[in-house]
């Protein structure tokens, strides 16, 4: 609500400088050229209410234009959270994979394994795919299993 009511302000400011500066040029014109003052200010009130209907349009297509930046946005952020959502699950694949690569093909490099069943489990939170099979190789190669998920 307060936005709403800052906009109405800012209208009104704006009705309100544009109808001041309407009778300023009225005074203006009558005291230099001398016309009919009925005359001028019905022209330039015109001219008035003219400016009015031009920056309230200008309003309406500044609001939509916003509008669209603001669901442009929105979509931007969305599809933000979806990449860095499949870029996780990715991560989190690729560790799965090479902790398992590593628990088949290189049983014994126990500083590497641990390495990257920490980042997997705890860095990477990686479920619990992986809890069982590092857990049985920690227990035949007297590995680290304090930072495991538990079943």
């Amino acid at each position: 609500m307060p936005k709403l009511l800052e906009e109405a302000s800012e209208s009104v400011k704006r009705i309100t400088a544009i109808v001041a500066g309407v009778t300023a040029i009225s005074g203006l014109v009558v005291a230099i050229t001398g016309w009919d003052p009925a005359k001028v200010t019905l022209v330039t009130s015109l001219a008035g209410i003219i400016l009015i209907v031009f920056g309230m349009m200008c309003d309406r297509i500044i609001n939509r234009v916003d509008t669209r930046i603001d669901a442009v946005e929105k979509k931007m952020g969305d599809r933000m959270d979806t990449l860095q959502n499949q870029n996780r699950e990715q991560d989190l694949s690729l560790k799965r994979l090479e902790l398992l690569n590593l628990i088949r093909n290189a049983p014994d490099n126990k500083v590497e394994i641990e390495r990257v069943a920490k980042h997997y489990f705890v860095t990477l939170q990686g479920d619990w795919y992986m809890t069982k099979m590092y857990s049985e190789w920690a227990s035949q190669h007297d590995g680290d299993i304090s930072f495991v998920i538990s079943e």
